[in-house]
This record gives structure tokens, C-alpha cells and sequence, in this order.
């Protein structure tokens, strides 16, 4: 079976049954270099962006727990920020992510380096026509990504969101 496909089965068992995700996923070290990162960082924000879209979840949108000793409580902080300087910062961050048990194995493999990003997708959307104007949105922000990347990305829930929109064509 699929790789990418044996992680999302592994995350609906996880976070329940959700018809309405769409799970992308990269096979490449490329997106561990800065500039690989840097367009999958947009490429996340790019995709938020699109009419229908609830929420990416992938590695550029990582949040960590940290302690607030002040407070007393403990709070989300985004894990890699806005900007980063260097390959070194963003070998240390991902040293940093890899430290966290929350996304062990969730979002990027580590015996063979693949990264998933899960797109929620709003409900009446995925079950409306719109999902046709959405799939080809994101499978064009995809292409384009693989046009200035090189990195190519594998769908999971696009072919059953295709064969749907073909059967009432």
C-alpha cells in the first residue's frame, strides 16, 4: 500500500473519519533545504488562502506546547518563524520538531524523510459542485510548486473527489 496513504489511514484512526481532508504528500529532502521549505511554507499559505479551505495543518504551520512558568499554564507557540536566516536555523528547528511526541510519525516520516500536509476542507464544499473549482485550485497550486521546486506531490482524496465529480458530469 501507498505510504502516504497507509499516514492518513493511520490519522483517521487517530482523529476520526473525515471526508472532508485532503491529504498531500512529499517524498523529497528538497523541502528539509531552505528554499525547498521556504515554498512549501507558501505553498501552505497559498492553499489557506483558497475559497473553501478551513485549515492546513503541516510542518511550516507547527505549533509547540511551551510552559509559561509566569502564568502558571501552558500556551501553543508557532515552532518555526516568519522568517528564518539560515540552513543551520532550519536544521535546528527541525531538530526542535523532531523532539516533539505530539507529531511523531504524523506529519513527517522519519524513517523515510516524507512530509504530509492534511487540508480541511469546509463541509458544504465537499459535498457541493465548488469541490471541482477547489480540487482544481489546489491541484494548480500543486503544479506550481512542482514547476519551481522540482518536488512532486501525491494526493490522497483527489481521485475519489475526481471520480465523484465525474459520475455527475
Amino acid at each position: 500500500q501507498d505510504p502516504d496513504m497507509e499516514l492518513l489511514t493511520r490519522f483517521r484512526k487517530q482523529f476520526g473519519e473525515d471526508g472532508n481532508v485532503i491529504a498531500v504528500g512529499i517524498k523529497d529532502s528538497a523541502v528539509f533545504t531552505l528554499s525547498g521549505f521556504e515554498k512549501l511554507r507558501q505553498l501552505c499559505k497559498d492553499a489557506r488562502n483558497l475559497d473553501g479551505v478551513n485549515e492546513v495543518l503541516a510542518l511550516p504551520k507547527v505549533r509547540v506546547l511551551e510552559k509559561d512558568t509566569i502564568e502558571s499554564k501552558f500556551r501553543l507557540s508557532v515552532l518555526f518563524p516568519d522568517t528564518i536566516k539560515s540552513q543551520r536555523a532550519l536544521d535546528s528547528l527541525l531538530n526542535v520538531f523532531n523532539g516533539q511526541k505530539f507529531y511523531a510519525g504524523q506529519l513527517v516520516n522519519q524513517q523515510n524523510g516524507a512530509v504530509m500536509l492534511l487540508i480541511s476542507v469546509k463541509k458544504e464544499f465537499m459535498q457541493s459542485v465548488r469541490r471541482v473549482e477547489l480540487t482544481n485550485a489546489l491541484v494548480a497550486l500543486g503544479d506550481q510548486f512542482s514547476a519551481q521546486t522540482g518536488i512532486q506531490l501525491h494526493y490522497a482524496g483527489l481521485p475519489f473527489i475526481r471520480a465523484q465529480v465525474a459520475q455527475q458530469v
